[in-house]
């Protein structure tokens, strides 16, 4: 069932994130990441992820910290804690997540509560991606997915829960050390503004994972 509702999620995902470009603005951007992953007990495992945005006439630093506990083998449980500052503007994010995976398929649902200064209530966001890892050589992997971002709450009232926007990103990590990876890759985002045209992100990616 994981197989088929992933298979079938991921081609409509990146659809769905193309289809508007045509109309939307466009923007470039660069994003520079580090991963540590630590497996911290039996079936624990920790993940510290740090982000560097470059984006044109604006820069952000998303720093992140969660937890993962493993259930079965297919389902693990999660939670963590992400800081953002940017455009002028810090939040603080906790969330909670299940991530179903079985084979070269994955399945992620996240609930996000955000805090940003001088908001009168935490926004909730919903993110459910659906993920594609292949092994294309003995220390490569290929990684594609699509993201769909929904606001179920806004941080102020009188505004009804909307589409946030949608994500497709498709990369190449590289075994380059025994214990560090490299990670080169591209990501859409089309950010869907009911008021403006929709806006259209290409993002380009270099990061650096390590791991035990």
């Amino acid at each position: 069932m994981l197989r088929t509702t992933a298979l079938w999620l991921i081609p409509a995902l990146l659809a769905g994130s193309a289809a508007p470009a045509l109309a939307a603005e466009e923007d470039t951007q660069l994003w520079l990441t580090g991963t540590a992953r630590l497996p911290l007990a039996d079936d624990v495992d920790g993940t510290v992820d740090v982000i560097q945005r470059w984006r044109q006439g604006d820069e952000q630093l998303v720093a992140r910290a969660s937890l993962d506990l493993a259930v079965s083998d297919v389902v693990d449980l999660g939670g963590g804690l992400t800081m953002s500052d940017g455009s002028g503007r810090q939040e603080w994010r906790p969330h909670q997540q299940v991530n179903l995976a079985q084979g070269w398929l994955s399945w992620r649902t996240r609930l996000e509560e955000r805090f940003f200064e001088g908001a009168d209530r935490p926004q909730l966001r919903l993110r459910n991606r659906a993920q594609v890892t292949v092994p294309v050589a003995r220390s490569t992997l290929l990684i594609a997915n699509g993201e769909l971002l929904y606001v179920l709450q806004y941080e102020t009232a009188g505004r009804g829960d909307r589409l946030d926007s949608w994500r497709a990103n498709l990369a190449v990590q590289q075994r380059v050390a025994p214990h560090l990876d490299l990670l080169v890759g591209y990501l859409a985002i089309d950010s869907l503004r009911p008021a403006a045209p929709d806006r259209l992100s290409h993002a380009a990616q270099l990061g650096f994972v390590w791991h035990p």
